[in-house]
């Protein structure tokens, strides 16, 4: 008697805009699906999405209740990613989270997991050998742009009396 009173006032609760309604019960694919038909036509990106889709997503997500996607679940898929570049598996966690978002604007999820995406350093890895003034300045003066403790190099790539020249005369003046 008392779960029948708890889902009436629930059904009421759901009535009167108060609660929302039970999300459909939804699987992976069906969320795949919607973004393929809707949301790919609308992106520049749309063939990295299929592929990303199809390749790594579906497999591991598709046949998975949307509500059932949770960070235990994500976090597996990272573990059995591990040997694709972090970049590529921050990509795939990132279309995930999107389909989600979509999955909740459409009523099929209450509310989007929180996902953990790997940590992407980009400095440590790029231009790495270039951590010293001596190393910056041999890069520049091969490559022309001059040594690294020049005023070139200081101001963007202008010369400190080029940059006062060009704010205090008019364009095309100077």
């Amino acid at each position: 008697m008392k779960v029948l009173v708890a889902e009436q006032a629930r059904v009421a609760e759901v009535k009167d805009g108060l609660r929302d309604p039970a999300p459909a019960d939804r699987d992976g694919n069906q969320a795949f699906d919607y973004w393929e038909q809707f949301r790919v036509p609308q992106k520049r990106s749309g063939r990295d999405d299929i592929s990303i889709l199809s390749r790594h997503l579906r497999p591991f997500f598709g046949s998975m209740k949307l509500k059932d996607i949770d960070r235990a679940e994500t976090d597996r898929y990272h573990l059995e990613k591990q040997q694709l570049d972090p970049k590529t598996v921050a990509n795939h966690l990132t279309l995930l989270v999107s389909v989600l978002n979509l999955a909740v604007d459409l009523g099929w999820l209450v509310k989007p997991p929180r996902i953990k995406k790997p940590k992407i350093r980009l400095l440590d890895e790029d231009y790495h050998y270039l951590r010293t003034e001596e190393e910056l300045s041999r890069f520049l003066v091969a490559a022309g742009g001059g040594p690294a403790g020049s005023d070139h190099v200081r101001h963007g790539g202008v010369h400190r009396h080029e940059s006062r020249r060009a704010r205090r005369a008019p364009m095309g003046l100077h």
